[in-house]
């Protein structure tokens, strides 16, 4: 929750430097009660600090994010296309393979009985 309240704080401030001039970029310590030569939000230093390590964190978060998210376009992708190459079920070697297991011992019990009537 922190984090988020951070990075609303942070987006707020770069959106609200978006009309400074150069002038206005410029450090202009304040002594209390005296007048701001321009508009603006006033942060205390150490809070400057931690809302760039804020927006630092935000960055590596967003690439984290977009290098998940290529990751996952991939291993759908690749998903998709072994089910494309896949084919029928019945062309599967191991279903040929349990279904001639199965056959062979309905054979082999068939073969039995038959050899069991001839008595």
């Amino acid at each position: 929750m922190r984090q988020i309240i951070a990075l609303c704080v942070v987006c707020g401030i770069l959106w609200a430097n978006i009309g400074v001039t150069q002038d206005q970029k410029k450090a202009a310590p304040l002594q209390q009660g005296q007048v701001a030569p321009f508009d603006g939000i006033l942060i205390p230093p150490e809070r400057v600090e931690e809302l760039i390590g804020a927006e630092i964190e935000r960055d590596k978060l967003k690439i984290k994010l977009d290098s998940f998210q290529r990751i996952r376009k991939i291993e759908v992708e690749a998903y998709e296309n072994a089910l494309k190459k896949k084919g029928k079920w019945y062309n599967d070697p191991q279903v040929n393979r349990w279904a001639g297991v199965i056959f062979g011992m309905i054979l082999t019990g068939a073969a039995v009985y038959g050899a069991g009537q001839l008595d």
